[in-house]
């Protein structure tokens, strides 16, 4: 008989900074007052797709290709979008994608 082995997949590295996982939508860009809600869906569909989109907008009820770059954030839309992409997405992705939110177009 052949002994049975495993293989485990490496852990993937924790994010860069402890402070980067805990970043809200609704804190960042406090100048900016609009914009955002754009930037994670453009975010979102370049990295993750246009499915990822759709499950976005059944998971929140919004409207998200709607919004545009001179969109005005509003607080409660950034608090919806947040609860479901922290389910939709690893910590990794939700450091890349509150950075990209952060550092603007």
């Amino acid at each position: 008989m052949v002994p049975f082995s495993v293989v485990a997949p490496p852990i993937p590295d924790p994010p860069t900074s402890a402070d980067a996982a805990r970043r809200s939508l609704s804190s960042l860009g406090l100048g900016a007052t609009h914009g955002r809600t754009y930037r994670v869906v453009a975010w979102l569909d370049q990295h993750q797709g246009a499915f990822a989109i759709s499950r976005l907008i059944m998971m929140t009820g919004l409207k998200l290709r709607s919004f545009t770059d001179a969109s005005p954030d509003d607080p409660a839309v950034l608090v919806k979008l947040e609860t479901a992409l922290r389910s939709m997405l690893s910590p990794t992705d939700w450091v890349a994608l509150v950075t990209a939110v952060e550092t603007g177009p």
